[in-house]
């Protein structure tokens, strides 16, 4: 199964997890999603009947602002559903360049590296994310 990674320029996507909407992207948004595949099988006299498996899961990452309040709710979800298995969370989003529509369910694999540098800098927020919509 091929995966297809695309890039969108954070200020042109609207982006919203269980209810909130996240705004505070320093970097490019970036999604990877596993291409559908065709498979084949051969039949009686060279007959061949191909089947499609359309691909029901996107990873996307989120540059974040580590210090900004959304990122915090993101970290709060996590510690939630960890604890009490409240995800997976409510997950939209929307290139506006060209509509683009995923929705579906996230769970928030990871917040992403600390670092030691003086000035904030990106967290990467990683979400995988089963689709039940996508345009």
């Amino acid at each position: 199964m091929a995966v297809k990674d695309f890039t969108y320029d954070q200020t042109k996507v609207k982006i919203n997890l269980n209810g909130l909407p996240i705004t505070d992207l320093i970097e490019p948004v970036n999604v990877q999603t596993d291409g559908d595949d065709w498979t084949t099988t051969e039949g009686v006299g060279d007959n061949v009947i191909f089947n499609k498996r359309i691909a029901k899961t996107a990873t996307v990452t989120l540059p974040m602002n580590p210090v900004s309040p959304e990122y915090a709710a993101i970290r709060g979800f996590r510690t939630l559903d960890n604890e009490t298995g409240a995800g997976p969370f409510p997950f939209a989003f929307v290139d506006l360049n060209n509509g683009e529509t995923i929705l579906g369910k996230a769970r928030i694999l990871n917040l992403g590296e600390k670092s030691n540098a003086t000035e904030a800098t990106a967290r990467n927020v990683t979400l995988k994310v089963v689709k039940s919509l996508e345009a």
